[in-house]
């Protein structure tokens, strides 16, 4: 089982179950599971809520209207939580814990830094790698991190 990403149809049919009451009375419709289908679909690689309605006035022929943007645009942090939802229950299905902490030499695709949060629920770690300000950090998944090589001595 890999790990779950903002567009896993999983993560997508959670969001817009999450939108949907509020798109079916904008449809005036009552929710259903082709409501959520067809909402996931349109969500499928947009976060704008003018794409998303222009998706789903391509898919299902609606007539997207200011409001139905606005109700669409909240769809970013309502995906956001799902997804973390979603990396939440990988964590614990796949029982990960994490390798490094705080202070930790480690080696990222952002270059070689030095861990400076640990968010084990979702597997993530926060990398300061230089030359970012001493209080930046990346966040970096946890299976895209590794030790890094210790520094040699010099004589």
């Amino acid at each position: 089982m890999d790990r779950p990403s903002r567009w896993s149809e999983a993560v997508l049919v959670e969001a817009a179950t999450r939108m949907a009451p509020e798109f079916a009375n904008w449809c005036q419709e009552p929710v259903s599971d082709d409501l959520v289908k067809c909402l996931a679909k349109a969500m499928r690689h947009e976060y704008d809520g003018y794409k998303i309605a222009r998706n789903l006035e391509n898919y299902s022929g609606v007539d997207p209207d200011e409001e139905l943007v606005d109700i669409l645009s909240g769809c970013h942090s309502i995906v956001d939580d799902a997804l973390k939802n979603a990396e939440q229950q990988w964590v614990k299905y796949r029982e990960i814990a994490p390798k490094h902490k705080v202070g930790d030499r480690v080696r990222c695709r952002h270059g070689e830094g030095t861990v400076r949060e640990v968010y084990a629920d979702i597997a993530r770690y926060g990398v300061n790698v230089p030359p970012q300000a001493e209080n930046a950090y990346w966040i970096v998944e946890a299976e895209d991190v590794s030790a890094a090589e210790p520094a040699e001595a010099s004589a």
